[in-house]
């Protein structure tokens, strides 16, 4: 939980730190925020294969910051945040990125807000500033799902 609020925290650091007309200058000028000072989000493509910004879901500093100081409050309280942790062990120095595991628990008080501070969060291009991104987990069937269902569509298909 110490280390999920540490980059939170740090993020709205450098969030307060861009508002400056050179570090807009900066992002603008690379595609993280838009004419109207609003971070986008950015969706993968996988034509072209890279970011591309989207209109929809883009937030100004303030709601960034906001949405930042919401979440580190409510991360912490108790029963919020199930898990937090690295997928691979962070001692390997030959690692070009850590990917993290991040769960909330349903049935805390505060999860609604943390949830839809997240999702607001998510594939939004401010968590360049500290050279991350978050996305939310694409859920995927096992290997034994995807195998019943095909059985189960030749079955289907057979009937008259």
């Amino acid at each position: 939980m110490i280390l999920l609020q540490l980059i939170l925290d740090k993020l709205r650091t450098e969030v307060s730190r861009a508002k400056g007309e050179e570090e807009r200058t900066k992002l603008r000028q690379a595609g993280q925020i838009d004419d109207q000072n609003r971070f986008v989000k950015q969706v993968w493509s996988h034509e072209s294969g890279q970011l591309h910004p989207t209109t929809e879901g883009m937030l100004t500093f303030d709601e960034v910051e906001n949405t930042l100081a919401q979440l580190i409050v409510n991360v912490a309280k108790p029963g919020v945040l199930h898990q937090f942790h690295a997928v691979q062990p962070l001692h390997e120095p030959t690692l070009p990125a850590v990917t993290f595991v991040l769960l909330l628990s349903g049935r805390a008080e505060s999860h609604a807000d943390a949830h839809a501070g997240l999702q607001s969060l998510c594939q939004n291009s401010s968590f360049n500033l500290v050279a991350g991104s978050l996305r939310q987990e694409r859920l995927r069937r096992t290997p034994l799902a995807d195998q019943i269902q095909t059985h189960a569509r030749s079955l289907f298909a057979a009937r008259p």
